[in-house]
């Protein structure tokens, strides 16, 4: 059988079996019982022989192809599974079988369940992609499968593919090893150019955003919102860690504040499922550590390693990169170096503001709310899962890192920052945490009044950047979008389209007449 038959047999079985596939999903959707679950799992065996056979295209074309593009440029459809991609698959493999599990009770009765778990799945696969691909193109498309980004990333969009064009038009490649072995030979200026694209295509991530998503965590009553601003506060303080081109560092936390910050989201989820009304208020809730014990421990562990307590993961991951920016014993590293202690100390204050208005005091939601809150089996064993990584992860630094330190020893400087570090400096992030956080405790318990000011709101309002953002740009360009529609396609187009032509026929069967008329009179 030649290739191409090969390809369109795959093909063929595959969209058979997705036919079952998607017929199945619709009839389990009519059974919650013994029956929903035996087709559960019959899905999930098709899954993975369509899975099987999609892989087996991608082979057959790669052989029968091997490439895309035309004759300037040939891109390569490639996967770089290096030690790099795969010390993060690990971790995005782990969390979404965990994420999935958890997610069959806490949708169990949505009825987009399913829609929902074909999203999530597509959301793994590219960005499985996205860490394995061996070119910038391939890395652009798997960037595309979160909906979030499809609607609000337009602007970086923009910087990336205008880099991309650059690069096809002086590389004539986009894939990571002949784009390294040429750059040594072009012009400075473009590179400065496609390093400042790259870089304002992947922007709003850097000290001062590790500072201000701190600053706003700590006035947010949203659970789910303080955890997603801890993630912004974490990624600035990887992209603080690159920035020293302590890359190995930014990895390792990367690697291991996906575990705890993941447990995080799951406990956030486990309280809110548990309300009737699901509500995502701290101020609503308190006093659900009699309720929730599970839920308590898993967030109390996982906000225990993200403040870098010693003993847990994030202690190992985060502080490292914090005594570093001092170890680099430049000016700039001692400015980044109190920035991030200041961003650390915040993270200990928002961090014991939701176990606190969560867990500890009085009951604020009525009767109703706390009738019926329970927690779920179905959703605690994953939970389990990330506990024990949240915990013991940590410890596998050398098994991370340990390679990167050796083929880049002149990027590394955390082992002269152990040995060289004054203790004060590496304890200062530690003792302000557990100092501003006891005091924070006080406040709750004994002195608690909100004192609206000016900063408050402007903390509260998120700095007002949706209202920036919706004034100046999204607003101006909705009102450049009419002007062009009314002027351009109403107007100027419908003047040299149909609409013109129409009229000047009209106007020319007058001006006939006229002429017709003038010399018949003459």
């Amino acid at each position: 059988m030649s290739s191409n038959n090969l390809i369109t047999l795959l093909i063929a079985i595959e969209i058979l079996l997705l036919t079952v596939t998607l017929k199945l999903i619709h009839i389990s959707g009519y059974y919650d019982d013994i029956y929903g679950t035996i087709f559960s799992l019959i899905i999930i065996i098709l899954a993975g022989a369509e899975s099987a056979i999609g892989l087996s295209i991608l082979v057959a074309y790669y052989r029968l192809r091997g490439t895309i593009g035309h004759s300037d440029i040939v891109i390569p459809f490639g996967l770089s599974l290096d030690s790099l991609a795969m010390t993060v698959i690990v971790p995005v493999g782990i969390i979404t079988l965990c994420v999935l599990a958890y997610a069959i009770e806490y949708m169990s009765h949505d009825p987009n369940r399913n829609r929902f778990y074909i999203i999530l799945s597509i959301f793994a696969v590219f960005m499985t992609i996205l860490v394995v691909s061996d070119n910038y193109l391939m890395m652009f498309i798997a960037m595309k499968s979160a909906l979030s980004a499809i609607l609000l990333n337009r602007m970086g969009d923009t910087f990336f593919v205008i880099a991309l064009g650059l690069m096809i038009n002086y590389y004539h490649a986009v894939d990571y090893d002949t784009i390294a072995l040429v750059t040594p030979y072009m012009n400075t200026f473009l590179l400065n150019t496609l390093g400042l694209l790259l870089l304002l295509a992947a922007t709003a991530k850097s000290g001062l955003t590790t500072l201000v998503s701190g600053l706003i965590a700590i006035v947010t009553n949203d659970i789910k919102r303080v955890i997603a601003l801890s993630t912004m506060s974490q990624l600035s303080i990887m992209v603080l860690a690159i920035g020293i081109s302590a890359y190995d560092l930014a990895i390792y936390h990367l690697y291991c504040h996906a575990f705890f910050k993941a447990l995080l989201f799951m406990g956030a989820g486990s309280v809110i499922h548990s309300f009737v009304a699901e509500s995502q208020d701290m101020r609503k809730y308190g006093g659900l550590i009699e309720y929730l014990p599970f839920s308590y421990t898993a967030i109390l562990i996982a906000s225990l390693s993200l403040m870098a307590i010693p003993g847990l993961t994030g202690y190992y991951s985060k502080d490292i990169i914090i005594e570093s920016l001092y170890g680099s014993y430049t000016l700039s590293g001692y400015i980044l170096y109190y920035i991030a202690v200041g961003s650390a100390t915040l993270t200990s204050i928002y961090s014991l503001r939701v176990l606190y208005l969560t867990f500890m005091g009085v009951p604020n939601a009525n009767k109703a709310s706390y009738s019926h809150i329970h927690e779920s089996l179905g959703m605690m064993i994953p939970m389990i899962v990330l506990v024990i990584y949240s915990i013991f992860i940590g410890y596998s630094r050398d098994s991370v890192i340990g390679h990167y330190a050796l083929s880049l020893p002149a990027n590394n400087g955390f082992i002269e920052t152990e040995y060289t570090l004054p203790a004060y400096i590496k304890l200062l992030p530690l003792i302000l945490g557990l100092t501003l956080s006891a005091i924070l405790v006080y406040v709750y318990e004994y002195a608690y009044k909100i004192n609206r000011s000016a900063v408050y709101d402007y903390l509260n309002n998120r700095i007002y950047y949706e209202q920036i953002l919706n004034n100046i740009v999204i607003r101006n360009t909705l009102r450049l979008g009419g002007y062009m529609n009314a002027y351009i396609d109403q107007g100027l187009l419908k003047v040299l389209g149909s609409t013109g032509v129409s009229r000047a026929v009209t106007y020319i069967n007058v001006i006939v007449i006229i002429n017709i008329l003038y010399l018949f009179f003459i």
